[in-house]
C-alpha cells in the first residue's frame, strides 16, 4: 500500500517589535495592513499585491497606493469582524495600537498578529527586516 505523503506546509518565524515570536505560513498572500509606515514598506519591498485589507489612513493615501483594497476600519479602531471575513494570514500593527486586544480578538480565529512600528528610527532597520523575512525578502531589506 502507498501512502500518499502530505504536502509540506512551510512556515517561517518572526520576531515583531514587542518581541512576540510568530509563526507565519509561506508564503504570505493575504495581509491585512492597520499602519501606514508598514504600507510604505511593502511598497519598497514590492509585496503590496499581498494586501486585501487596509485601515482608513492607508486606504486615504494616494501615495501607498492601496484605495482599492478592503476597509477594515481605523488603525486603532479596527473592525474585527471586516478582518475575519477577509480571511488573512496576518495582521500588522502598530506596536502599541490598538494593543493586545488585537491578538486576542484574531488569533482564535486563524489570524496571526504582527506588530511592527517602522517609524521609530532605534527600531526601523530591525523591523524592516522582520518585514522582509516575512516575505521572503531578506536580500531585500
Amino acid at each position: 500500500m502507498i501512502q500518499k505523503k502530505e504536502p509540506e506546509t512551510k512556515t517561517v518565524t518572526v520576531t515583531d517589535c514587542i518581541g512576540r515570536g510568530v509563526e507565519l505560513p509561506q508564503p504570505l498572500d493575504k495581509v491585512v495592513i492597520l499602519n501606514s509606515d508598514v504600507a510604505e514598506a511593502m511598497r519598497i519591498l514590492k509585496v503590496q499585491d499581498t494586501v486585501v485589507g487596509v485601515s482608513e489612513t492607508v486606504k486615504k493615501d494616494p501615495y501607498l497606493g492601496m484605495e482599492d483594497k478592503e476597509l477594515i476600519g481605523k488603525w486603532d479602531k479596527p473592525s474585527y469582524e471586516k478582518i475575519v471575513e477577509l480571511k488573512p494570514q496576518v495582521v500588522i500593527s502598530y506596536s502599541k495600537w490598538p494593543g493586545e486586544e488585537l491578538a486576542e480578538k484574531l488569533e482564535p480565529a486563524g489570524v496571526k498578529v504582527v506588530h511592527l512600528d517602522l517609524y521609530k528610527p532605534e527600531t526601523y532597520d530591525n523591523d524592516f527586516k522582520t518585514l522582509g523575512k516575512m516575505f521572503g525578502q531578506e536580500k531585500k531589506s
